[in-house]
């Protein structure tokens, strides 16, 4: 199981950040599981990405 793809643990900043907004995640539950359902950052990524094809 793999949590959401546009996470990242910024060393700098000692916490994980999400990619899309540039902020902390807090420990998000949703980062780590659901993200694909209650992300709206991450959903709407998703959709800009399949108009591009």
């Amino acid at each position: 199981m793999k949590g959401c793809p546009n996470c990242y643990y910024d060393f700098e900043r000692d916490c994980e950040v999400c990619s899309i907004t540039g902020e902390p995640t807090n420990g998000e539950m949703k980062c780590d599981f659901g993200y694909e359902k209650e992300c709206n950052e991450y959903k709407k990524q998703k959709r800009d990405k399949s108009k591009k094809k």
